[in-house]
């Protein structure tokens, strides 16, 4: 996942906007974003190979059209499904895991952005049920896969009209894992054998670390039980497939992400994150959460023994409450889960990025004051892990991502230094943040001329 580069192509204050100049020889000299055919060409085109850092300021340009949803997620659909897996090919399209990655990672953000069922929804669930399901695809992509399935169907879904009959007619004519022939074992699947394992997890009484907020924990009764039966029952096939990962690969990222996507079913459905960040979340931090709580949820989230789904929901908890500090303490010292310490090093780059543009008027009431001299703090942190070279890919590119969020000349001289890294991974991300970094430095050039700097 890489939110902050979404928002590291957008203005940030829409000066720009607002001056009514767009000429000068110094505008002309700006980076510009294609358009949306151009976009589509580069992604589906056969005749060309593209370079990395092209492929990825085109997937993420398809993020802001938020008109034309289907379009944008027709023509990551279709890039996925014409360049299958290749490791080691010629065109970046097939082999390339960072490309492949956030290809899943935009259209399960593309998803559950989008309410249309029919021409959004189903398409994009699909196109990741294959990834998810397909071997040849490297652990990281499918990973991305499994947390976009989750965030599809975790938002923007009227449960009350969705036609479940429908869509699992769909899962199963799609899907290479399960089929018709496994119904009978599917449909003796007790639902409440899922509830019983989320309910393992959550023991009540209100919020705070170790316990799901107040809301999510009060007794199911009445009309909310039976929609909530119906839920589960209806996704039963959907929650199996992703419970089967979950239970074989525990220790995976794969196995993790899987788990976490299963979790974040269970417990919350249609529910949204009530903080300013636009990023569709594996978990929802504790809304209730004040400053004087970040102790104890850092306790929970550097606790390698808490079960990962609470470490989650503490993880998204000090985000909101923009510990950076203690993030960044997490993502140096945890040993298990690297599918956890990407998660952080991504918030790192969300957090800094918005308190630099944003500044934190959004923040919690209390936290403002935390935000001063942070920057510094999330740099180190990200550039020690880019440089851990027995780190996990996935945990060390989303460092790099960071990073080029983040910018400055800390970040830029780090990515310099990894841009040829052997693994494929970390040396293309770097490359893309480098260009990420280029492209605000142009904008905010152009800033300080517009403002007689």
């Amino acid at each position: 996942m890489a939110a902050c580069a979404v928002l590291a192509w957008e203005p940030s204050d829409g000066s720009w906007e607002h001056t009514g100049t767009h000429t000068g020889e110094w505008a002309s000299s700006l980076p510009k974003l294609p358009d949306l055919s151009e976009v589509c060409a580069v992604l589906t085109d056969g005749r060309r190979k593209p370079p990395i850092v092209e492929l990825y300021k085109c997937i993420f340009c398809l993020r802001q059209q938020v008109d034309v949803a289907s379009q944008a997620a027709e023509a990551l659909i279709q890039s996925l499904t014409d360049f299958p897996p290749l490791a080691g090919g010629g065109d970046l399209r097939s082999s390339s895991v960072l490309f492949r990655h956030e290809c899943c990672y935009l259209l399960g953000q593309i998803g559950a952005d989008s309410k249309d069922v029919g021409g959004v929804k189903m398409p994009v669930f699909l196109a990741l049920l294959r990834v998810l399901e397909d071997e040849r695809e490297d652990e990281v992509t499918r990973h991305e896969a499994a947390e976009g399935i989750a965030a599809v169907f975790n938002h923007n879904l009227d449960e009350v009209n969705f036609d479940y009959e429908a869509f699992d007619r769909q899962l199963l004519a799609h899907s290479s894992r399960y089929s018709a022939t496994d119904d009978a074992h599917i449909e003796d699947r007790d639902v409440d054998e899922f509830r019983k394992n989320v309910r393992a997890h959550a023991s009540g009484g209100g919020a705070g670390p170790g316990h799901e907020p107040a809301a999510a924990n009060s007794g199911i009764e009445g009309q909310e039980e039976l929609r909530t039966r119906h839920f589960l029952r209806r996704n039963r096939r959907l929650m199996a497939i992703l419970d089967s990962y979950a239970t074989h690969q525990t220790n995976s990222p794969l196995g993790e992400t899987c788990y976490v996507a299963l979790q974040g079913l269970l417990r919350q459905r249609a529910r949204v994150c009530a903080c300013q960040y636009r990023s569709f979340d594996p978990a929802i931090g504790d809304p209730t959460a004040v400053p004087e709580d970040i102790p104890r949820f850092l306790k929970v989230l550097a606790g390698e023994e808490a079960e990962l789904y609470q470490r989650y929901i503490a993880m998204f908890t000090l985000r909101n409450l923009n510990a950076v500090a203690e993030l960044a303490q997490v993502l140096a010292t945890d040993t298990r889960s690297a599918a956890l310490r990407h998660e952080i090093a991504f918030i790192l780059g969300q957090l800094e990025f918005t308190s630099e543009n944003d500044g934190l008027s959004d923040a919690p009431a209390g936290t403002q004051g935390q935000g001063q001299n942070t920057e510094n703090v999330a740099v180190t942190a990200l550039i020690q892990n880019l440089g851990k070279l027995d780190e996990h890919p996935m945990v060390r590119h989303e460092s790099a991502i960071a990073l080029g969020s983040i910018g400055g000349a800390q970040a830029k001289a780090a990515l310099r230094e990894f841009s040829a890294d052997p693994q494929p991974m970390v040396a293309e991300s770097c490359l893309v943040a480098l260009d990420t970094c280029a492209y605000w430095d142009a904008w905010e050039e152009a800033e300080r001329r517009i403002n007689g700097e």
